[in-house]
């Protein structure tokens, strides 16, 4: 894919790697893919100028995970009276998202996002998701499970008992987005 300036008015975007390479002609040409993809589109003529190039480059990734667990049943809800809402810790889980949809219907969320990081954590832990090793993802599981017993008082064989599933995810090795969550600096 590439993005050219067309006279004054006009962006060409050009798409290759289809049944047939085609270029349209815009008005208009808003980006909401990731930076490191954008980079692979080629916009080196898309008549930015230094201030947007500046801002491009001055944008930083960090490293970001987010590991799900599912369980037999919304235990943080049935013990804690917990209904949507996050929950911050200084623990290796970091971060804990209680889900808020179906509360009260026959079918409650048993999904909690059990961990979601965006540091340094997460490119440590990062390197156990998607090794395809069992000792791994056990290894995480493990981890995960702990930390929600410690944050939430409860026994560890308890939550064992829960668990269902875990699905884990690393946005370092994801191919749509090259790379790390967006990290702003507002400072």
């Amino acid at each position: 894919m590439s993005i050219s300036r067309s006279g004054d008015t006009a962006m060409n975007v050009s798409v290759r790697d289809e049944s047939s390479p085609r270029t349209s002609q815009y008005s208009h040409v808003i980006s909401i893919i990731p930076l490191p993809c954008l980079r692979m589109i080629e916009p080196g003529d898309a008549g930015l100028n230094v201030i947007q190039k500046n801002a491009l480059r001055k944008l930083q990734y960090g490293p970001s995970i987010k590991v799900g667990m599912r369980f037999r049943s919304a235990w943080w809800t049935e013990l804690f009276d917990i209904i949507g809402g996050r929950l911050s810790a200084d623990l290796p889980i970091q971060t804990i998202i209680y889900p808020s949809h179906g509360v009260g219907s026959r079918t409650p969320s048993t999904v909690l996002i059990a961990s979601y990081y965006l540091t340094n954590d997460a490119e440590r832990l990062g390197a156990l998701i998607n090794t395809g090793k069992v000792e791994y993802d056990e290894e995480l599981k493990e981890l995960v499970l702990h930390n929600l017993a410690e944050v939430h008082n409860v026994d560890y064989g308890f939550l064992l008992d829960q668990y269902v599933d875990m699905h884990a995810w690393d946005w370092d090795y994801n191919p749509l987005l090259m790379g790390k969550s967006l990290n702003i600096d507002v400072s």
